[in-house]
């Protein structure tokens, strides 16, 4: 169990640092393709974004589905995680 996570910590931490390389300045007001799509799973951008704008850009429907996934499958691996409606 300890290598498994260290090999999935180690795998974040190249993404990470890939997509902080990927984030430099190239004179456009846009970031570039993976920063977009990584930055588009983001809830709480979607909810920011919300807030501010009182409007959702069609890319963030991809932060609602991993909210939704997430409740999902943290309701039926945790007992009382997510309340269930009775």
């Amino acid at each position: 169990m300890k290598n498994a996570r260290r090999v999935s910590q180690g795998l974040f931490l190249l993404l990470f640092l890939f997509l902080f390389f990927q984030t430099e300045s190239k004179g456009m007001d846009e970031l570039g393709y993976p920063v977009k799509i990584f930055l588009d799973f983001d809830p709480l951008i979607l909810a920011t974004t919300l807030l501010s704008s009182h409007a959702v850009e069609k890319a963030f429907y991809l932060s609602v589905s991993l909210i939704i996934i997430t409740l999902l499958l943290a309701g039926s691996s945790a007992d009382g995680y997510v309340p269930s409606a009775r």
